[in-house]
């Protein structure tokens, strides 16, 4: 499944700015909203107008907005730390989570789900994962509350530690789409299914 599914939406992301962009957007509007619905909201929030309120509720619309506006920014951001030898893996992944973490939006879970679509880094530690995982709901849900630059890192840090320590983002994809097809049987055929409607979503072939 991820596999399969992530190199195509990695290589697309990384493409163009738009492309990413795209993906930044997609996470957004994941947020408090089914998977299997996300290829129609994500028409819905293009063709604007008065409807794409109803996809763009409370926060989601400034936050859909402000990662258009900084695609290329965060891009060539994310690229830049990529490409710095002098960073370990871990560091790579601490200073884009960070970036786009800062992001409205997003903190550290979508971050992590941005950085998991489009470089198959970090991973999305959501409300499924946090619960099959054993991991306490609240546990990276007051990052931008936290008042100093310290502290968001420390938490950041600690995010990091849970992704690998519970399997990375190949693991924790492949068992988030398990979880899901289980959970919602008469929606998703199977795993496979809930992987696929990710490029499906984004129109990547």
């Amino acid at each position: 499944m991820f596999s399969e599914h992530q190199p195509k939406i990695g290589k697309w992301a990384r493409a163009h700015p738009d492309n990413f962009g795209r993906v930044m957007q997609f996470v957004i509007l994941t947020i408090r909203a089914p998977l299997y619905n996300i290829r129609a909201d994500i028409e819905t929030a293009q063709a604007g107008g008065p409807a794409a309120m109803s996809v763009l509720f409370g926060f989601k619309a400034s936050a859909y907005a402000t990662a258009w506006a900084k695609r290329e920014e965060a891009l060539s951001f994310c690229e830049h730390v990529l490409a710095d030898p002098d960073l370990s893996p871990r560091e790579q992944d601490m200073a884009m989570l960070e970036y786009v973490a800062d992001m409205p939006g997003f903190g550290p879970v979508k971050a992590g789900f941005v950085l998991q679509l489009a470089f198959g880094r970090c991973g999305c530690l959501d409300t499924h994962n946090l619960i099959r995982l054993g991991v306490p709901m609240r546990a990276f849900g007051n990052y931008k509350a936290r008042k100093t630059t310290r502290g968001r890192r420390t938490m950041l840090s600690h995010y990091v530690s849970h992704v690998y320590r519970l399997g990375g983002p190949e693991k924790l994809w492949n068992g988030w789409c398990e979880f899901v097809a289980r959970k919602y049987p008469s929606i998703y055929a199977d795993a496979d299914h809930v992987s696929r409607l990710h490029c499906e979503a984004l129109d990547v072939a």
